[in-house]
């Protein structure tokens, strides 16, 4: 096989939304990304917009990666097997079958507080018991937590190449839900997680950048970036060529400094020297990934990623599920991993497993998109992440879109049922209503309750017109609150700001609903010390004293 330059052309890999009206004042949304003429289904979310056009009481609910399907029970006691890191023969699911919902928009915490009360669970009830319900139950809900995980990632990466203000919120909800306590983060802080994101992945790929442009140089490597899928640069192939290595066999000249790289030295190589191909690429690093390069496919050694993983997976298993050792129950574990770990990543080691998870879950989503590579080093790339999956509850790479398309197949026509997504909008407004008429200690009890009987416990409100006027309200109020303070943060005074028109309009909007909310009166209030009473009225006025002499926000 030939292996020439990695990218061609850039294709810009897009993605697009798709709605369909909900019977009972709803939206069903898709996004679908686009490659090479095909479009695939990632993620569908329910938007409740109340049945009418006002943006102000929209809310988004139940989020599903279509990717993410329902295993059988089989499947899900290999899951407990301790020590089995090999992913089982998987097929698509059964026309008609729904995914699971991923996430709750409108609920974020319930996944934090599930999260915590499981492992409190682990802790104080089921390590306890013994070796073999200690390592069954940490392995089970490990490798559940892994297979969840690398489905986030993958849709995180797709949803990427939106610009959808929506849609981003939605993926910043779905990175948040995979950290410990990310379902506490407010609506507010979305946009901020999704800036912080991004400059994130951009200060890693640069220093990824120069770390293994350095090395390359340094071993006299060549040094290809890959933009997959049309993206940023966010792997890097080093490969060596058969000029190099007979100047190398002539001089004599052998050395190799590993450092970073994790590849074995390529100019002793043997099989190399005999190899007629002129470029022979030797590994695949993913930039995106803290600290240093992640090393996610070596060509001359297909199983070594997946060897490295295994170690550092059955030596965490065997510490804590079989010995019952962990950071937090001793010290000198802590101390002595702590150590192992600051030592090790300065060398260049992953020790962060969530993050070399995502890695390859990205990866893979990526070259499954991508249009841009030499199809030969596509596909080769493909097959050797296939090794990469040690989890019983994995599905075979390349099954995805199938499963996808099958599922939001069956998503849509619950959604045109009018007893299907119908009554989802309808429970939603109950909860909502229900939350309103109580206080917060009741609200806490209620809480409380809900958690110690596993959710069975429910209390909704009748849904009645009365009801409905009282969900749109607080939602309008929620939502101008929400705008406002933002502005209030972003911009000095108010008549200076950008969209000085939509901040009137909530200033108004806020004064019309006639809140109660102590906080509300008093975001108001700062809002007329920021703003000049001729520019900015606070209490109710004519429309032409806001709005301006021509009665539209655009002739001020």
């Amino acid at each position: 096989m030939t292996f020439v330059s990695a990218v061609l052309a850039a294709l810009t890999i897009h993605a697009d939304v798709v709605r369909i009206a909900v019977p009972n004042g709803g939206e069903f949304v898709t996004v679908y990304t686009t490659a090479s003429g095909k479009r695939v289904p990632v993620v569908s979310y329910l938007k409740d917009t109340m049945g009418d056009s006002d943006p102000a009481n929209d809310k988004l609910r139940q989020v599903w990666v279509l990717a993410h399907k329902r295993q059988s029970p089989v499947r899900h006691v290999l899951a407990a097997i301790p020590f089995l890191y090999f992913r089982m023969p998987s097929s698509a699911p059964p026309e008609g079958r729904m995914p699971p919902v991923m996430l709750d928009m409108s609920k974020p915490y319930h996944s934090t507080m599930s999260g915590l009360a499981q492992q409190i669970l682990q802790v104080t009830t089921l390590d306890p018991l013994g070796m073999p319900y200690r390592s069954a139950t940490r392995s089970y809900r490990q490798n559940r937590a892994l297979q969840r995980d690398v489905r986030v990632a993958e849709a995180a990466t797709a949803l990427a190449m939106s610009d959808d203000a929506e849609v981003r919120a939605v993926r910043s909800r779905l990175i948040l839900s995979s950290r410990l306590l990310g379902g506490l983060v407010s609506d507010n802080s979305l946009d901020l997680v999704d800036e912080k994101e991004q400059i994130r992945a951009e200060e890693m790929r640069g220093r990824n950048w120069e770390l293994l442009r350095q090395q390359a140089e340094r071993n006299n490597l060549h040094f290809e970036p890959l933009r997959l899928a049309g993206g940023p640069p966010s792997h890097v192939l080093l490969s060596v060529t058969r000029e190099d290595l007979q100047q190398a066999a002539t001089s004599g000249d052998t050395r190799f400094h590993g450092r970073f790289l994790g590849i074995s030295n390529p100019w002793t190589d043997a099989s190399l020297r005999r190899s007629e191909e002129e470029v022979m690429p030797l590994a695949l690093y993913s930039l995106e990934h803290p600290k240093a390069p992640l090393l996610l496919a070596d060509m001359r050694d297909t199983l070594k990623p997946r060897r490295r993983e295994m170690f550092r997976r059955s030596v965490q298993d065997a510490t804590v599920g079989v010995l019952g050792v962990s950071r937090f129950a001793s010290f000198h574990y802590f101390a002595a991993s702590w150590t192992w770990d600051f030592v090790t990543s300065r060398r260049g080691a992953a020790n962060n497993r969530a993050w070399r998870m995502r890695s390859y879950a990205e990866l893979r989503q990526r070259l499954t998109a991508d249009t841009t590579l030499e199809p030969g080093l596509r596909d080769e790339l493909l097959k050797r992440t296939r090794t990469l999956s040690m989890n019983p509850l994995d599905d075979r790479v390349g099954l995805g879109g199938e499963i996808a398309t099958l599922q939001h197949a069956a998503l849509q026509r619950y959604a045109e049922n009018p007893r299907g997504m119908a009554l989802l909008l309808e429970r939603g407004r109950q909860d909502e209503a229900a939350l309103f008429s109580r206080g917060p200690k009741r609200r806490a009890a209620v809480e409380a309750l809900r958690w110690a009987t596993l959710g069975l416990y429910k209390r909704h409100v009748a849904t009645t017109p009365v009801m409905l006027a009282e969900v749109d309200r607080r939602r309008k109020i929620s939502t101008h609150t929400r705008l406002l303070e933002q502005a209030l943060l972003d911009t000095p005074a108010i008549e200076t700001a950008s969209d000085a028109a939509a901040i009137r309009n909530s200033i108004r909007e806020l004064t019309r609903l006639e809140s109660k909310d102590p906080a509300v009166t008093q975001l108001l209030a700062r809002a007329a010390r920021h703003s000049s009473e001729s520019a900015v009225p606070v209490g109710p006025a004519p429309v032409a004293a806001v709005d301006g002499p021509g009665g539209s926000p655009e002739e001020e």
